[in-house]
């Protein structure tokens, strides 16, 4: 199973010359997430791994920020932990076995944490919003996941 971190990353290709290498986040980031869908998918393949790594930092940081005062002091440090871990390495070599294992158990904790929907809002660009109506059938669905990936 693909990770959310890298996930997108394997998945995407296109062009994205206009955003220097060596800018500050906010200004990748608030550049690129105004992309349409389709447009910003393509583009982010095409970023050196230093640039992946500081636009999915700066994405996660305002999911964050946004969402701090309704999260617990462990859930904050968790999402933190995550951050910390989208580095350009995990981008420059991304099957290493060791990234990889790391890469699960952080998700894990994430979904465990935060649930499904908010670990995906938070480290996935394109995730649907978390604050989303959920049909019955949605919700059983992440109960019985959470189940199964957390409880047992």
């Amino acid at each position: 199973m693909l990770g959310f971190i890298l996930a997108i990353a394997v998945l995407l290709t296109g062009s994205f010359d206009w955003i220097p290498q060596a800018t500050t986040g906010n200004g990748a980031y608030d550049e690129f997430i105004r992309l349409p869908i389709d447009a910003r998918a393509k583009q982010f393949g095409t970023f050196e791994p230093e640039t992946k790594a500081l636009v999915k930092r700066t994405h996660a940081q305002r999911w964050l920020d946004e969402h701090r005062t309704s999260l617990s002091r462990e859930q904050t440090g968790i999402v933190e932990e995550a951050i910390r871990f989208v580095t350009p390495e995990i981008y420059a070599t991304p099957e290493r076995p060791e990234i990889r294992k790391r890469e699960e158990a952080i998700i894990n904790k994430l979904r465990c944490s935060l649930g499904r929907k908010n670990a995906m809002a938070a480290f996935v660009f394109d995730a649907p919003a978390a604050n989303a109506p959920a049909s019955w059938r949605s919700r059983v669905d992440e109960w019985l996941s959470w189940f199964s990936e957390c409880a047992v």
